[in-house]
């Protein structure tokens, strides 16, 4: 029999297992508001893993390059999708 690892906390046993839960319409919200490494960093994971999550829940992200764009001041049509 294998030995569960226990936790002190949910909280602990979150961050040891690297996952994260959050609301779709939530993360719809956030990722046409800054980009994703900085979603990322905040909820402690990968990039990639908030990639994944989007496309678990079919959220449409901005295209390459478009953080780039608003940096540099260029105006962009707004692609955000209505819920």
């Amino acid at each position: 029999r294998a030995h569960r690892r226990r936790y002190c906390s949910p909280e602990c046993a979150q961050i040891a297992s690297r996952k994260f839960h959050v609301d779709p319409a939530e993360m719809q919200q956030m990722v046409w508001e800054m980009p994703t490494v900085h979603i990322a960093s905040a909820y402690g994971v990968s990039d990639k893993a908030i990639e994944k999550f989007c496309k678990k829940h079919q959220i449409k992200k901005p295209g390459r390059g478009y953080w780039a764009k608003i940096y540099a001041g260029q105006k962009i049509p707004d692609l955000h999708p209505v819920p």
